[in-house]
């Protein structure tokens, strides 16, 4: 749980249950989605993830700013996101209100490690860019995010809150097929068919007196 840029550490979501009951009446609580192998939030840290998310940004203010990426009401957005499930048949397994925006989730039936998570996370960019919802690409792909923990109050002042909870689950294979991801690690991937002699940048980069 991260609060007035304080990190405090649980090991288990009964603890974290707890640490978000008692800060809930706080602006600007945040928690991680994710386990850590120790007490430090960084990507080369994470031990496991259990979901991929996406951050959906709204707001009349941050819609004037960047109109093409983010949505001017709530309301907007999650009629994008409807379209977007009925389009694709990525079905949500939670949808919480931020504040302003959505923080949609896609839980797995188990955890998986960064380097199974992460290209799943890459397609799934790819994949709401390709259909047009519009998110914030950043946080879908950072195993080390913190997001908004339900109950507790948005800067604004608004209660985060679960908008919609479907239950569904999927599995990893599930879902990378579902988003188009490769399943392919970079140790398994083909070595080049050949070889490339760099030598011919020589010339670009030898240096010349001569004026243009």
């Amino acid at each position: 749980l991260l609060t007035e840029a304080l990190h405090v550490w649980t090991d288990s979501v009964k603890g974290l249950a707890a640490l978000v009951e008692k800060h809930k009446d706080r602006r600007g609580v945040y928690f991680t989605v994710e386990s850590f192998k120790t007490e430090a939030r960084k990507q080369t840290n994470v031990l496991a993830l259990k979901a991929l998310r996406l951050d959906i940004d709204a707001g009349q203010k941050k819609h004037d700013t960047d109109p093409y990426g983010t949505y001017a009401t709530q309301h907007d957005a999650r009629q994008a996101l409807q379209r977007f499930g009925t389009a694709t048949g990525l079905l949500p397994s939670i949808v919480v209100s931020s504040g302003e925006g959505l923080h949609v989730y896609y839980v797995l039936n188990e955890s998986c490690a960064p380097q199974e998570w992460q290209p799943v996370a890459e397609a799934l960019k790819r994949f709401c860019k390709g259909h047009g919802l519009c998110t914030d690409p950043t946080v879908t792909a950072d195993s080390a995010r913190i997001l908004r923990p339900v109950t507790t109050l948005h800067t604004n002042g608004q209660r985060v809150s679960v908008l919609e909870a479907t239950g569904k689950v999927y599995t990893l294979a599930e879902f990378a097929e579902q988003v188009g991801a490769s399943q392919d690690t970079p140790d398994s991937l083909p070595a080049p068919a050949r070889a490339y002699d760099m030598s011919v940048n020589a010339d670009v980069l030898q240096q010349y007196d001569a004026a243009p």
